[in-house]
């Protein structure tokens, strides 16, 4: 066997030693199964923000619904008035009621925060609470996520996946089967640039996959906790109106709308309050001093044109 082969098999053999260990990672690493508690409207003695009950809903994996549950709470707390002027939940606005907010957690002064400067003075209706642009959607959502997960580790619900050694040490050795095939390239005498594409490629290709997985993960209490509010959101489920609630509906329910709205159950509510990137073709302007939708055209590029900006309709 020649030495360029060597190399090659060597570094094979190497991705596969690399899998094994991250697939019995994978396994080790496994949430445990919530059981779910019976059906109950209690909150708890100390529960948890809505915000941090959105990640044990989503089984640690993503804090969907987060900030539009946080908006509702807030408006339970007084702090935001969510008012519907006809039958239309659409139509709704959200409001600073200018009372003292008092300590807020980082999440939750990033969701007042967005409302202030949304609905100054007069309010906004509530499609206004999206981001025109998606890379400012992003990294605000990025910035929140970041801040609930600090929040659900310190109350000991969740911690990383993967120990900060062990993703080191898979994130280094990714790099070690393309250093072979690497030396494989350079020794057969091909250049350096394919020697680097070549090294390249299988590293890429490990550490997307470590990167798919890193994350979130119960810890005991987290299933426990977990398990709580699957009670609360079966109670819920028994409500048959509460899925169809609109945002003023905070009113009555108080708590509860922002708590379903985490849990998943109230979808209405969360379908209207977008923290996401909003419509593109239909935005909400308050130039001239007073809200109101405008829709905007993107024209079609055509062979020989260049682009063109959009027209407002």
């Amino acid at each position: 066997m020649t030495f360029e082969a060597q190399m090659y098999w060597g570094g094979a053999a190497l991705i596969g030693v690399w899998l094994a260990v991250f697939g019995l990672a994978l396994a080790a690493t496994r949430n445990g199964t919530v059981e779910t508690g019976p059906a109950t409207q209690e909150f708890g003695p100390d529960p948890e923000p809505p915000a941090v009950v959105a990640l044990l809903a989503n089984r640690w994996r993503s804090v969907d619904r987060a900030a539009a549950a946080t908006l509702l709470d807030l408006a339970a707390r007084g702090l935001i008035e969510v008012r519907q002027p006809d039958d239309d939940p659409a139509r709704s606005t959200v409001h600073v009621t200018g009372k003292d907010a008092g300590p807020l957690m980082p999440y939750e002064r990033r969701v007042l925060d967005r409302v202030v400067e949304r609905a100054g003075d007069a309010g906004a209706p509530i499609g206004a609470i999206a981001f025109r642009a998606e890379e400012r959607a992003k990294s605000w959502n990025s910035a929140l996520r970041q801040e609930i997960v600090a929040e659900a580790r310190q109350r000991e619900l969740s911690r990383a996946r993967f120990a900060p050694l062990l993703a080191s040490a898979l994130y280094v050795t990714a790099f070690a089967p393309g250093v072979l095939f690497a030396v494989a390239v350079v020794s057969g005498g091909h250049g350096i640039r394919g020697a680097v594409l070549i090294g390249a490629a299988p590293a890429v290709a490990l550490m997307w996959l470590l990167a798919r997985v890193l994350g979130e993960r119960a810890t005991p209490r987290g299933l426990e906790r977990a398990g709580h509010w699957a009670g609360v959101t079966a109670w819920l489920h028994a409500h048959e109106e509460f899925a169809q609630l609109p945002p003023a509906a905070v009113t009555v329910w108080d708590r509860y709308l922002g708590f379903g709205t985490a849990l998943g159950v109230t979808s209405r509510a969360g379908r209207l309050l977008g923290f996401d990137a909003g419509d593109k073709r239909r935005v909400w302007s308050a130039y001239g001093g007073t809200w109101r939708p405008v829709r905007i055209r993107y024209p079609r590029l055509r062979p020989g044109f260049g682009a063109t900006t959009p027209r407002l309709l």
